[in-house]
């Protein structure tokens, strides 16, 4: 009963009209996974079955500290009669959908199809939604030029979440229809007007909100749309382009924003190589950096319209291009036989 309850649940978290928290049934999955025994079975074949599919269903990942399904399906397998069968016709339907790591969930996703929203009653029903409401402005942006632009000004109940929006929004205008994918039970989109994430060429969709800091910026949002609360008369973009290197070709500047860090400037000047490269050596041999954020750091730290930004702005900015602009800095600039004659 109780995996029963888990594969429900998990089953309204991913239907496209509710968002449910998967967190909500942690201490369910818990429960389910203190019953294992020893040689890997819940109870019996046909509870084992169950337990497995409820927890492939609702965790993303296999929890093995606390539950063993590898074991757990190598005792299902076991009971496999040499017709197919696993004893009975219950048994057999509940351990099918196990041999491919699947649930019953993934029935409704494979099978139910979206219902077909006609235009005008969808912007009849939002007109119709009761109580205050807030004017939100929903754009999308597509290419690296910015080819494609579409926006939409929505006047929707107040507090709704984007993904809510969403949803109105591709009621009244079919170019805004999207699709979805649930991870830890909050959909994130990867597709919008029938253009999906392109990983081969490195498109994808992203979400951004105008900067409270800068006029004219933007701000990524890494949240699900389902966690997101516009205020009131607020503009979201949702953008395809390039990933976030090449964002500064996408908005004519740079919009994403990297952690303030006071950088020593460097114009290429041998006497100041030591000071900078003091300070820039603990960014550029820090793991948890990305190459293409040092990149970034790099471009702020030398000083535009010296030799310095020439030897930098000769690379594109591009993080496999981080480490030749250093050793090229460090061949121009750094060089021993150069500091030993300061």
């Amino acid at each position: 009963t109780q995996a029963l309850a888990v594969l429900a649940l998990t089953c309204a978290a991913k239907q496209h009209h509710e968002v449910f928290y998967l967190d909500e049934i942690k201490e369910l999955t818990m429960e389910l996974k203190k019953r294992q025994y020893r040689n890997g079975t819940v109870e019996n074949l046909k509870t084992t079955a169950l337990v497995l599919q409820a927890l492939f269903a609702s965790e993303s990942e296999a929890d093995e500290e606390n539950f063993d399904e590898a074991n757990a399906l190598k005792q299902i397998l076991r009971s496999q009669k040499e017709n197919g069968f696993f004893g009975n016709v219950a048994n057999t339907y509940y351990a099918l959908p196990v041999l491919l790591c699947r649930s019953l969930v993934n029935i409704s996703s494979s099978h139910c199809k979206s219902p077909v929203i006609d235009e005008k009653e969808a912007l009849k029903d939002l007109m119709n939604q009761v109580g205050e409401k807030w004017s939100i402005q929903f754009s999308l942006w597509v290419g690296n030029s910015r080819t494609v632009e579409r926006t939409l000004t929505l006047n929707v109940p107040a507090n709704s979440s984007f993904y809510r929006i969403m949803e109105f929004a591709a009621g009244v205008d079919n170019r805004f229809k999207f699709e979805y994918s649930m991870r830890k039970g909050k959909p994130y989109i990867y597709s919008i007007s029938e253009i999906q994430d392109d990983p081969e060429n490195g498109m994808f969709w992203f979400l951004f909100k105008p900067s409270s800091s800068d006029e004219g910026d933007l701000e990524l949002i890494t949240k699900s749309p389902a966690e997101v609360v516009p205020s009131n008369k607020q503009h979201l973009i949702f953008c395809k382009n390039t990933v976030y290197t090449k964002a500064k070709e996408f908005f004519e500047k740079r919009k994403f924003k990297l952690p303030k860090i006071e950088l020593k400037k460097f114009t290429g000047d041998a006497k100041e190589y030591l000071s900078f490269w003091s300070q820039f050596r603990k960014i550029h041999e820090d793991i948890s950096i990305p190459n293409e954020d040092k990149m970034q750091y790099l471009l702020q730290a030398v000083v535009a319209k010296t030799k310095a930004a020439r030897v930098v702005e000769s690379f594109s900015d591009t993080a496999e291009n981080n480490p030749k602009a250093i050793a090229h800095l460090k061949e121009r600039f750094g060089r021993d036989d150069l500091l030993v004659k300061i």
